[in-house]
């Protein structure tokens, strides 16, 4: 049985047992806390990346279809002047009809 006098003997280390138990515990609290912090800010920065990164994306497809479109009217404008050319040299290579001059006499 513990006497009165054991008690007040035992009190201030209760006590400091029950700072340090009280420091852990506000310890173990602000870790979670800041836990808690880090990740709900990291979850932030990976929603705002995934933003990000979605509208790269579609800059991107932007992108590409311009330059589909510009290589598709690239490869006919080669098209059309390879043809020109083409018809050109065809023209070159055709005699051309001597007009024949007729005289009359009158």
């Amino acid at each position: 049985m513990i006497c009165a006098l054991d008690f007040d003997d035992q009190l201030p280390h209760l006590a400091a047992e029950n700072q340090q138990g009280s420091a852990k515990d506000d310890s173990q609290t602000l870790l979670t806390a800041v836990d808690s912090w880090t990740v709900s800010e990291l979850k932030k920065q990976l929603n705002h990346t995934k933003k990000l990164l979605s509208e790269t994306r579609k800059l991107l497809f932007q992108v590409q279809d311009r330059l589909t479109l510009t290589e598709q009217r690239t490869a006919a404008t080669q098209q059309r002047a390879l043809q020109e050319f083409d018809n050109s040299e065809q023209l070159q290579l055709e005699p051309t009809p001597q007009l024949q001059t007729t005289s009359h006499a009158g």
